[in-house]
């Protein structure tokens, strides 16, 4: 006896609840992936002082552990889109979270140019993951960008405040000191990794349609506006997470405490990630909104040495205003690419560009600090760099998309 045919209903109920899990599975893949994308840097900041104790160099020296991360991105990001056209965003993510838990245990060994190499590896293979994951996003969620971008912001900034939160206790607790902490941080991305496998056995590969314009994305206004935003923003957040500690620690707090505010402060930053992208989404344009988180940032760096002893306002502005930006950068990325294809190339170009300019921030205000004792100047330069970002973010807030045309499309995930 046959069984009988779903009728239409149970047919569209069918779809509907497929869908409805692909959107999950979508959802729970960014956010694994956004988790494991800023540890790696982040977790360096509250090691600082043992670092430099154990290894007996100056402040310039270990903001290259920030840097060299910050460099990769600059370097490698540009290259991403055109792995992605031949394995597939799913996959290129996937092989990327591994070598990233490989590049995270390494960072446990004994030795210095172990400690580098592995450096080196993490921010090359965190690159893949900060230009493809919006990719993957656009593709994913074309009706729905202001909440996907958000959750994702959220995600960036969960794995940054457990970073910044944990790290230390960590350090405390087992017996590798600081190399041992910051090689825990695998197991992370080892989390991670099933669940891109699955998606990236699910997934299709791109398919080729086309040859790259002589107008590139890279001619264009509205790609240097967004990255403009991308990389002072990302100036700011790398620089102020790299030395925060080291200005409150100078304030009289203890390195615990330090890294505890920081921690409070990457907590905040997810709220105003989740909110920020999807209000932004809404507007015509985001110019304003850009414009007023720099001005909460600035009012943070203001408190640093204004109200060193409430180190909760800087916490609490700085948060918003950072947490708020990257979501912005990540929103910008998404609307001004238009389609998938335009998306991997803006993402590209504005995580090399952006990112060179944000691997400067760390050695620069370390050997600033290094040469006048106070951290004064160095936020000084902070605050110059927000004045800028308030100007790229009124320029990249205008409503406009990238006229290339296509190389590749994607499929999206079903």
């Amino acid at each position: 006896m046959r069984a009988p045919r779903p009728s239409g209903d149970d047919t569209s109920a069918h779809r509907r609840n497929s869908t409805r899990r692909a959107a999950a599975w979508g959802i729970f893949a960014v956010v694994l992936a956004g988790l494991n994308l800023r540890p790696g840097i982040v977790a360096v900041a509250p090691l600082v002082s043992d670092i430099r104790t154990d290894l007996g160099i100056g402040a310039g020296p270990v903001g290259m552990l920030t840097a060299i991360p910050l460099a990769c991105f600059a370097l490698v990001s540009p290259f991403v889109p055109l792995a992605s056209r031949r394995w597939g965003v799913e996959r290129v993510i996937a092989v990327s979270l591994a070598v990233l838990a490989g590049a995270l245990a390494a960072r446990a060994l004994p030795s210095v140019p172990a400690l580098l190499l592995a450096t080196l590896v993490v921010g090359i293979s965190t690159a893949v993951g900060n230009v493809l994951v919006p990719t993957a996003v656009k593709q994913w969620f074309p009706d729905r960008l202001g909440t996907a971008t958000g959750l994702y912001s959220v995600a960036l900034f969960t794995g940054a405040a457990l970073a910044g939160a944990l790290t230390t206790p960590i350090a405390q607790l087992m017996p590798g000191g600081w190399r041992a902490s910051l090689g825990s941080w695998a197991l992370l991305a080892a989390l991670a990794l099933p669940v891109w496998w699955v998606t990236a056995a699910r997934s299709a590969q791109p398919v080729a349609t086309g040859t790259w314009p002589a107008t590139s994305v890279w001619r264009q206004p509205v790609a240097w506006s967004v990255t403009g935003y991308m990389g002072l923003q990302s100036f700011h957040y790398f620089t102020v997470a790299a030395w925060l500690p080291e200005m409150l620690i100078s304030a009289g707090h203890s390195p615990a405490a330090a890294g505890v505010v920081l921690g409070v402060c990457n907590g905040v930053a997810m709220l105003a990630a989740l909110l920020v992208p999807v209000v932004a989404a809404r507007r015509t344009g985001q110019g304003v909104v850009g414009v007023a988180l720099a001005a909460a940032s600035a009012a943070g760096l203001g408190a640093v040495l204004l109200l060193p002893g409430a180190p909760a306002v800087t916490a609490i502005l700085l948060g918003v205003g950072q947490g708020g930006a990257i979501g912005l950068a990540l929103l910008l990325v998404v609307l001004r690419g238009g389609s998938p294809t335009h998306t991997a190339a803006l993402s590209g170009m504005s995580q090399s560009a952006g990112y060179l300019l944000a691997a400067t921030g760390a050695p620069l205000l370390g050997v600033i600090h290094d040469a006048t004792g106070t951290w004064s100047w160095s936020v000084a330069v902070l605050l110059g760099c927000l004045a800028a970002q308030a100007c790229s973010a009124w320029a990249a807030g205008r409503p406009r998309t990238l006229t290339a045309s296509p190389i590749c499309s994607g499929k999206a995930l079903s």
